[in-house]
């Protein structure tokens, strides 16, 4: 990312508007996907817990533990701002899947 910075840096100096704009879309995109695949790591592992769980038929305090941090850092990176989300309604069905 230092890299995409220095060269957007250099692109405002020389006055590249939209080469520079290109540039932050594809970083905003790089930022996006590094988030979506954090939330994806999450979601897998507290899927995990959750058929241990199934499977065995008991909760222990350590998974119960655990299935609530990934449900809160799931939501501490979906959420964009106070009042949009970066995966909402389908998106989730199409990610799970």
């Amino acid at each position: 990312m230092t890299q995409e910075l220095s060269e957007l840096r250099q692109k405002i100096i020389e006055g590249q508007i939209s080469e520079a704009l290109d540039l932050i879309d594809e970083m905003d995109g790089m930022s996006k996907k590094a988030l979506l695949d954090a939330i994806q790591t999450f979601l897998e592992r507290m899927l995990t817990h959750l058929i241990k769980n199934d499977i065995e038929q008991r909760m222990t305090n350590s998974w119960a533990a655990s299935i609530r941090d990934f449900l809160l850092q799931i939501y501490k990176r979906n959420l964009r701002d106070r009042q949009a989300w970066y995966l909402s309604g389908t998106d989730w069905a199409e990610g799970l899947d």
